[in-house]
């Protein structure tokens, strides 16, 4: 499944809440992505910071448009900047076609 091009950018400052999880503890909790790295999503909730293991998890995220985007942890389980490089990479291609 190709992950949509919102999620490919910055996920930092987005709401988050997870859906389903390896572990039943995770299902629920809900917040503001407010780092990650290649593994973890950390979460800020009103209970404290969460670390959440991206492949352990299922989550949906709220765009600044109000959408809501269901995403498999595993499928962004990269570095975030590879991520966002494959955006660029992606936008770029587009543009080029177009000339």
């Amino acid at each position: 499944m190709a992950l949509p091009p919102e999620v490919l950018g910055e996920i930092i400052g987005l709401h988050v809440r997870v859906v389903n999880a390896t572990h039943p503890g995770y299902v629920g909790i809900e917040g503001t992505v407010v780092d990650e790295t290649k593994n973890l999503l950390v979460v800020e909730t009103p209970a404290g910071i969460k670390k959440l293991p991206k492949p352990d998890i299922v989550v949906e995220f709220r765009l600044p448009n109000g959408e809501l985007i269901c995403v498999d942890g595993a499928e962004i389980t990269v570095r975030p900047e590879e991520r966002t490089k494959k955006l660029w990479r992606k936008v770029h291609a587009r543009s080029s076609h177009r000339k």
